[in-house]
This record gives C-alpha cells, sequence and structure tokens, in this order.
C-alpha cells in the first residue's frame, strides 16, 4: 500500500463504520475489501473446545506488599518477562517466568518522572510506555529495572494504545454516550504515530452525536501474527493492523446479531440478548479465541481457522477448560487466576489440578496464579 494513500470502504450493511486512512498531502483513494467472512451460530457452535488444548501448566506469581493488584487489565509476556497493569491501582507488576517480582512501576504522583493517572501501557524491546490523559503525556520507563527514562507530550486523549514495528504505535479512542475527551482533537477511533507520537494515520471517523453502547474495560488492541488486532462495539468486525500499513478487515456474521437500528441502544441490545463481541479477539497459532454475548452473559468460542469451525467450553466437564485468557504467547492462551472457589469447582469437575505448593498459594494465601493453555 502507498504510504502516503487515503483509504475508504463503506461497506453496505448500515452498522459497518467507514475507514479513513488519511494523509493531507495526498487525497488518492482506494478500496479495503473484507478479507474473509466468519459465521457464528450459537447454536452450531460444538462444545469440543477441550480437544484443541494439548496441555496446562500453572505459573504461582510471588505476592508482595508492592505487587498487590485488585485485578489484571492487561497483560503482555514479552522480553522474557511478565507485564500485569491495574488500571485501578495505577501499577505495573513485571515477573520474570518463574513467577518472582522483578519489579513495580508505581509512579503515580505530581513530579517530573510520575504519571497522574495510567489509563494504559505497552512495551517494545526498551521500553514500558505509560499513557497519562490527565497530563498529556506517556512516560517511558526501562523494561528490565523500571528506571525512568523519558516524557514525551501527546496531542490527544486515547483509551488504549499498542507498540507495533519500526517506532509505529498505534491508538484509539472511543467516544461514549455522555462521555468526550477533556481536550479537542480530530474524530477518529484509531490512528498510528511515529515514536514521538506524532499522528500519521488516522481510521474510522464517527460524527460528534455518535457513541458506542459500551466499552472493552480498556483494552482495545491484542497481539496477532506481525501486527495488532481492533475492534469496537461500533460493528460486528476487527481489523488487523501491519507495520507496513497494510490492514486485514474480517466480518463475524452473527445468527442473531444487532440489528442496525439498535447499535448504539445499550438497553435494548443487553436486553434483546443478541450476539456480539465485547472484547477484542485473541490469537495463538492457527485459533482465535471470541467472546462473545450469548444468552445475557459473555463466553468464550475458539475458532479453528484450518477447520472454520466454533468450538466453547463443555457445560459439565471442566477437562481443559479455557479461562478466559487476558494474553497470548506464540503457543498459548494465557489466564489469570486468583478465586480458589473457582478453581475448586473447575477441579471436582474434570480441570486439571496444579502442584499442591501452587494450590497452597491460591487458595491459603490467597495469591495469584497463571494458567498457560499450549493449544495443539
Amino acid at each position: 500500500m502507498c504510504v502516503k494513500a487515503i483509504t475508504v470502504i463503506l461497506l453496505t450493511s448500515a452498522c459497518c463504520f467507514v475507514v479513513c486512512n488519511s494523509c493531507k498531502k495526498n487525497k488518492n483513494k482506494e478500496e479495503l475489501a473484507v478479507s474473509k467472512t466468519l459465521f457464528f451460530d450459537v447454536n452450531n457452535a460444538d462444545t469440543l473446545l477441550c480437544k484443541a488444548v494439548e496441555k496446562i501448566d500453572f505459573l504461582a506469581l510471588e505476592s508482595t506488599d508492592e505487587s498487590d493488584i485488585y485485578n489484571v487489565d492487561k497483560m503482555i509476556i514479552r522480553n522474557g518477562l511478565i507485564y500485569l497493569g491495574d488500571f485501578t491501582a495505577e501499577k505495573i507488576v513485571v515477573y520474570d517466568m518463574d513467577g518472582k517480582v522483578n519489579f513495580v512501576l508505581d509512579e503515580k504522583g505530581q513530579g517530573p518522572k510520575e504519571y497522574v493517572g495510567l489509563k494504559s501501557f505497552t512495551v517494545d524491546d526498551k521500553s514500558i510506555y505509560v499513557l497519562d490523559n490527565y497530563r498529556h503525556v506517556i512516560n517511558t520507563y526501562d523494561c528490565y529495572t523500571g528506571e525512568y527514562q523519558a516524557t514525551k507530550n501527546i496531542m490527544f486523549v486515547a483509551w488504549d494504545f499498542e507498540f507495533i514495528a519500526d517506532n509505529h504505535f498505534i491508538f484509539s479512542f472511543i467516544p461514549f454516550k455522555n462521555g468526550a475527551s477533556n481536550r479537542e482533537q480530530e474524530r477518529y477511533k484509531v490512528w498510528t504515530t511515529d515514536s514521538d507520537f506524532s499522528i500519521k494515520r488516522q481510521y474510522f471517523p464517527y460524527e460528534a452525536n455518535e457513541s458506542e453502547f459500551m466499552g472493552h474495560n480498556g483494552v482495545y488492541f491484542t497481539p496477532v501474527k506481525n501486527g495488532v488486532a481492533f475492534s469496537s462495539l461500533s460493528s460486528d468486525y476487527y481489523t488487523i493492523f501491519y507495520p507496513d500499513d497494510s490492514l486485514e478487515y474480517v466480518k463475524i456474521d452473527f445468527a442473531n446479531k444487532i440489528p442496525d437500528e439498535l447499535r448504539s441502544e445499550t438497553h435494548k441490545i443487553l436486553e434483546g440478548t443478541y450476539n456480539f463481541l465485547p472484547s477484542t479477539p485473541l490469537f495463538c497459532k492457527n485459533y482465535v479465541l471470541f467472546e462473545i454475548s450469548v444468552d445475557d452473559t459473555f463466553m468464550d468460542y475458539l475458532y479453528n481457522e484450518a477447520t472454520e469451525t466454533f468450538s466453547g467450553n463443555a457445560p459439565i466437564n471442566s477437562y481443559h477448560f479455557l479461562l478466559h485468557p487476558v494474553t497470548t504467547t506464540d503457543t498459548q492462551f494465557v489466564s489469570y487466576l486468583n478465586d480458589p472457589i473457582l478453581y475448586k469447582e473447575l477441579v471436582d469437575s474434570g480441570f486439571t489440578r496444579m502442584s499442591l505448593e501452587q494450590e497452597d498459594h491460591l487458595i491459603e494465601n490467597e495469591g495469584s496464579v497463571l494458567v498457560f493453555y499450549t493449544m495443539r
């Protein structure tokens, strides 16, 4: 794709959104085609997800006074380390691959090396990048030690961002009802920047009165292949952005999809038990993990790209039951477990049992454990 191209697509379905890849110096247009369509009907999905799992391993995470968190909003495994971000506690706890605390990034404050608020973070092979929407800056810290490096101003507000490659970053801002950015900025849901966070390209424009009916709990980007995937509640699509500025656009055709005229009506959507994607898919090997709204609850379904089929967890037997993953590695889905009651219930119905030492950490010490699902 030409570096200075503008890409616009208007799909025939009214719920689809416009993709705009803009550059001020050039007004050329070319069509971005939907690369594939996946068909989902809960009545046709099997309950054999367990067959895709080769084995389950557990990793107990060391507990210290400094590493105590409420929840894991975002997890990144990179550089031989595990980065757990809690946006409520506004800290990032970094573990080695043995589960030992390497360091804790907890720099909330008004000082020059601190952040007033931690909205999101990402990591490359040198730095941790912390998004602070209050001061409109991104702070960088050494990804191996947590030592402060620099602060760079940004000219926008974002909900999430991710490192792509070659000093590229991608950001997202999603408009919600009764919510707005605390600064004026162009109305695009996604944009890419260079290493100085100057905007290069912008995608998915929205109108001033447009809003989405719910959010993704702060995380809109997930890693995939050599790129980054994005989705939002404005349509039943996800987009993969690649470092060379190419895009892949995938449609999910739900049997019980949200009617076009209700796309922004939160209560009607939730009361109607429609199918939609409340989070961006996760990718591992030839599998795509979708969290899908089904009958008033969110359920995980694994899509096998080779067989083009959807599989869910078995309703009774918990053998190789897939807990909702937080991140992935090249061969594994990774889940965060800190609920001993849930764990006991799963084990009673066939789930893989962790070691006695790991059980003691989870149950007696009220600790947390990562669950690694190696996929076939």
